[in-house]
């Protein structure tokens, strides 16, 4: 079995989106500091979806509603 370069964790991701429509998939990159991190949403081809926000690194900063979109959802 050749091995993955992005290791176990990227195999397994590319293995469930590996059929999807481009259309279909999003990226959430975040720069993460010490107390903040910023975070977008993408799509497969780099046009924004949402604007850049800041978050605390808290329990009640990952709730802010940029994450609980109507839109996402999981990749079965």
């Amino acid at each position: 079995m050749a091995s993955f370069a992005g290791g176990v964790a990227q195999a397994g991701y590319v293995d469930r989106i590996r059929d999807l429509a481009p259309q279909r998939c999003l990226v959430v990159p975040v720069d993460v500091g010490k107390r903040t991190a910023v975070a977008l949403v993408a799509d497969h081809y780099g046009q924004i979806i949402v604007a850049p926000f800041e978050f605390d690194l808290t329990v009640s900063g990952a709730g802010k509603p940029a994450f609980r979109s109507p839109w996402a959802c999981e990749v079965a």
